[in-house]
């Protein structure tokens, strides 16, 4: 490809003139193979006819040349002109012919040049192996510089590997010992017709196997191979790369003569330059295999809390064994009365609980008074609640590192752009590289583009919120943006069946201009439009970066569409490889960037188009006929979130409704054989009354903590009503059910305060209990800082304290009431307790003895009387199924054999926990966050099944941070190194290298391979264009 320049009439030297052969002696030649000519000399290195010709002898060795200096070949402008065929030593070509092939005597201008054009080839040869005689000369190389430069890219290892391949073509001192010349051109001198000279028609580079696998690994990744050759022409190997820029191109862009390269097995192990001394290779894993091991190792070691499970549970599995064996063994059987041992803090908390039943029993209206002053005190906190939409604040904490990490980010570099995506698949599941697929994305984002959106009293589209890359259009990524999203584009390449090539030839040069198509529309006499003609949408200060030429494969905003995961998805796995493969993609992506503003009130206009937005696609979603339609705005989990907390309104509404119904109906005693007498004996009003207060602690709840400016989460919507119902409701049960056994013991009606203190003795300290454990088991969550396991946590602990207040103070002085109001002797009994033949008779109803009880008793007044407690009736009371059922499994409970069974499986069950949490999922699913009925559900589940891109992970280096420096200064040599990876200078172990290294392992990092990023990588070709 790069052998040789325009060349001026000095570089006619007196030694290769005599290589000049009248034109003509130039008989016994052959047919040119590529230039058509008839003047060629075919195998010159071995044709008796090359020494009558006075080509010289070939001669095979190190120190060896077959061609130096560039024939004067009249060609166009930017076309380059073969070498001389001169089979000489480089040392007789500076000492004989006096050729300015001695590198050491070069212009020191032209010497540090060579360095910066052929790096590893002048280190490999110059410096390392102290070569001075080269194959090519001074001003050769001066007309070949400005070739050699044209090899571009954005990394300096592809570029310097591809130049060094021609640097050892045209300069390497021992050219013979890879290379044959296969046919010499007979060319007219352009001064004298009567004189000709010979020049490389063709010729074969032999190179090793691995070396051109290494040149085609280094160079895949950058955009200056597929602009050389794309996979379809059949560069998907270094060998097939290195044929494409050999072929002939005389009179063109490309090699003046056919250079053949062929991959020799021979030379595998041989020394070829470049091989072993790419300065600038990418790291090998052998760099990075210490932090690849850290990085497998797991984050927890969960061996020794194995191993201490294990012992743990056995030791104590055998500890309570024995315990109920010793015990067993040592039970009286001879004493059939057990003795009832009372704790000493249930003792307290009875005699407490007795106390207070008398007080509430005397003075129940003036606490419900005060208590229904406190509820609408706390309730009324209700219109400061807030609902928390904002993942972010629900799942993380203000103090992670994480958070304020973005949130610096966000300050000094406005946050994240605001993201609008949709994701299309062809409903019939084929690939999108077809017409009517193609054209129909261009059309759906058309619409898009055109939505309207109302903000306040201001009108709000597209324009209005997106960012502009490049200060012209909106940043729209898509892969129909190689027709600039532009339906007319299309039909022009459509019209003339064009549509499909223009669309492969930009998946593999979307960098550059479609010449291709563009010359087969010329041909048909196809006028452009000028929206077409050259990149117009690209601002004039950068214009000079792309390549200004009609049927571009740019954006409509100027940027390349080469980050193909992004743009496409459900393609097969080696499309990497091969992009001729990404044709296969079963979906694409569209994806609209806009603003995002630190201060969220300057997103309200987004907000509202990115509403517009999923209205409109909700509709086009059941009407479009080519595509499944999923997407997502930036608004969108907020939004699900608030429409989630919204619809656990009906729910709960149900589950108190059915919860009332429930209760009211458990809590009276029926009598299927008269339910007449019993419905009009029931108290209705009770149960309803108890699961109102059960809601009123609700709001309560949520009130005190809005008054705090604490907002309310979905988490919150969804559980706290539902659980303290749960534990609302068994309190009722429990109260009421005990108030019944009291009253069964005693016939005779008590007053209400010795029948709530005499129930809440015996009941109270369980209630007491169980909710302080309970709110305690909660408040332990608090410990956590993620947002709403915390706050959840401290509202679920204040629910249920509140609703023990309410009830140990509102609902049992509402029992109070109920008990003033209950029917005297036999009429009470018979509603509560069904005359048997065990039961005493209502003619003789036995004596219930009561006494004051020894217990603290607060002050009285003048006219009350202290509490009293009753001793109950020892006749037995004749027992329901449901009691029945209950002693019955007591009973089986308190068997020895049953005890270690019970005892066994629940250790093995609680070690077995234990054991398996280290396999548990670290992490929220984003769908578990969402409405069932979302479609972001459904989104969710297109991006597992579709792509393989996720969201963007920024590495942010901060001055001053420990050991950084206070500040970086990249005029400093030493700190650029360590923010680059593209030159040879950058450190091996720099921040973009070592981001390299990890997404090079995604199955530990969870990296995309290949989509990394340095803005000092990017900034460089920009700023040089």
């Amino acid at each position: 490809m790069i052998i040789g320049a325009t060349l001026g009439v000095g570089v006619f030297v007196a030694a290769l003139a005599a290589a000049q052969v009248p034109t003509s002696s130039l008989t016994g030649l052959s047919k040119c193979k590529f230039s058509n000519a008839q003047t060629c000399l075919t195998s010159p290195q071995t044709n008796p006819l090359a020494a009558a010709l006075g080509l010289g002898t070939f001669k095979r060795g190190a120190g060896m040349c077959s061609m130096m200096g560039v024939t004067p070949v009249v060609v166009n402008s930017g076309s380059t002109q073969p070498a001389y065929y001169v089979p000489i030593s480089g040392e007789d070509a500076y000492t004989t012919s006096n050729l300015k092939n001695k590198f050491s005597e070069w212009d020191v201008a032209n010497q540090a040049a060579f360095q910066l054009d052929c790096p590893l080839f002048y280190k490999d040869q110059i410096l390392d192996q102290q070569k001075d005689y080269l194959c090519c000369t001074e001003d050769q190389y001066r007309t070949m510089q400005t070739q050699y430069r044209m090899i571009g890219g954005l990394c300096d290892v592809s570029k310097q590997v591809l130049q060094n391949v021609w640097c050892n073509y045209a300069c390497h001192p021992s050219q013979t010992l890879f290379m044959d010349v296969n046919q010499v051109h007979w060319y007219p001198s352009s001064t004298n017709a009567s004189q000709s000279f010979p020049a490389i028609e063709e010729a074969t580079y032999y190179v090793g196997d691995d070396y051109a696998r290494d040149i085609y690994e280094s160079s895949k990744g950058d955009l200056i191979a597929k602009v050389l050759c794309s996979p379809q022409a059949g560069c998907n190997s270094g060998l097939g790369l290195l044929k494409k820029m050999g072929e002939y191109q005389f009179n063109g862009i490309g090699s003046p003569n056919q250079v053949n390269f062929v991959a020799a097995s021979r030379c595998n192990h041989a020394k070829t330059s470049g091989t072993t001394n790419w300065s600038a290779a990418p790291p090998m894993d052998s760099t990075w295999e210490s932090l690849y091991e850290y990085m497998d190792e797991p984050l927890t070691d969960s061996s020794a809390i194995n191993i201490a499970n294990v012992v743990g549970c056995l030791v104590l599995w055998a500890l309570v064994c024995g315990a109920l064996v010793y015990v067993y063994r040592n039970i009286q059987p001879s004493n059939p009365v057990e003795t009832q041992n009372t704790s000493l803090m249930e003792s307290m908390v009875s005699r407490a609980m007795a106390s207070w039943g008398s007080f509430v029993g005397r003075h129940p209206i003036q606490v419900l008074v005060l208590m229904s002053v406190v509820a609408a005190v706390a309730s009324s906190g209700l219109h400061r609640a807030v609902i928390e939409v904002d993942p972010i604040k629900l799942w993380v904490a203000e103090s992670s590192t994480a958070f304020q990490e973005r949130d610096r980010f966000g300050k000094l570099f406005m946050p994240f752009y605001r993201t609008s995506q949709m994701i299309l698949r062809p409903k019939d599941g084929g690939s999108i590289a077809r017409g009517f697929v193609l054209k129909e994305a261009i059309h759906l984002q058309a619409k898009v583009a055109a939505l309207r959106a109302v903000d306040g009293n201001q009108d709000v589209g597209l324009d209005d919120i997106c960012w502009r890359a490049t200060g012209t259009a909106c940043t729209v990524n898509a892969i129909t943006q190689y027709f600039q999203n532009n339906a007319s584009h299309f039909d022009v390449y459509d019209q003339h069946d064009l549509a499909l090539g223009h669309f492969e030839n930009c998946l593999f040069t979307p960098a550059y201009a479609d010449v291709q198509t563009c010359q087969k529309l010329a041909a048909k006499n196809v006028v452009l439009p000028p929206t077409m003609s050259g990149m117009s949408t690209i601002p004039p200060s950068i214009v000079g970066m792309f390549p200004k030429d009609d049927c571009p494969c740019l954006s409509s905003y100027g940027a390349p569409m080469d980050m193909y995961t992004t743009v496409l998805g459900q393609f097969p796995p080696t499309a990497r490889d091969n992009v001729t493969l990404f044709k296969q993609s079963k979906a694409m992506l569209s994806t609209i960037l806009a603003y995002n503003f630190y201060d969220e009130a300057l997103n309200s206009k987004a907000k509202a188009w990115e509403r517009r937005f999923i209205s409109f696609l909700r509709d086009e979603r059941r009407e479009n006929a080519v595509f499944t339609l999923d997407f997502m705005a930036e608004v969108s989990i907020g939004d699900e979130i608030a429409a989630a907390s919204r619809g656990d309104v009906t729910p709960a509404a149900l589950s108190y409704v059915l919860m009332i119904v429930y209760v009211t109906l458990g809590i009276n005693r029926w009598n299927w054989r008269d339910l007449r007498h019993s419905f009009s004996r029931a108290n209705l009003v009770l149960g309803f009354v108890g699961i109102f207060l059960i809601l009123v602690s609700v709001l309560s709840t949520i009130g005190l903590f809005s008054w705090g400016g604490v907002p309310i989460q979905i988490v919150i919507m969804e559980v706290v009503p539902f659980l303290t119902l749960a534990i609302g409701v068994d309190n009722i049960f429990l109260l009421v059910h005990q108030i019944h056994v009291v009253q069964s013991d005693c016939p005779d009606h008590l007053p209400p305060d010795v029948l709530l203190s005499a129930a809440l003795a015996k009941i109270g300290p369980s209630i007491v209990l169980a909710s302080v454990s309970e709110a305690t088991a909660f408040i332990f969550g608090c410990i956590t800082p993620m947002p709403a396991v915390l706050w959840f946590a401290a509202f679920a602990a204040a629910a249920v304290l509140v609703n023990f207040v309410f009830q140990m103070t509102m609902f049992i002085a509402l029992l109070a009431l109920d008990a003033r109001n209950q029917p005297h002797s036999h009429h009470h009994q018979s509603q509560l307790a069904p005359p048997s033949s065990s039961s005493p008779s209502a003619q003789e109803p036995p004596i219930c003895p009561l006494h004051v009880t020894a217990t603290p008793q607060p002050t009285l007044n003048a006219d009350e009387e202290p509490p009293r407690r009753f001793v109950p009736n020892s006749e037995p009371v004749p027992l329901s199924f449901a009691e029945r059922a209950v002693e019955f499994y007591a009973s089986w409970l308190a068997k020895i054999p049953v005890k270690l069974s019970v005892v066994t499986v629940f250790f093995v069950w609680t070690f077995l926990s234990i054991r398996s949490a280290q396999s548990l999922d670290q992490g929220l699913n984003n769908k578990d966050a969402m409405p069932s009925q979302s479609y972001m559900v459904s989104y969710f589940d297109a991006i597992d099944a579709a792509l393989e891109t996720g969201p963007p992970i920024f590495y942010i280096v901060q001055a001053g941070y420990k050991a950084n420096p206070p500040a970086f200064d990249f005029s400093d040599p030493t700190t650029t190194a360590q923010f680059c990876k593209s030159k040879a200078f950058c450190a091996a172990q720099s921040i973009p290298n070592m981001v390299q290294a990890l997404g090079d392992r995604p199955q530990l990092t969870h990296m995309a391979p290949g989509v990394y990023y340095s803005w000092l990588d990017d900034f460089w070709p920009f700023a040089s264009a």
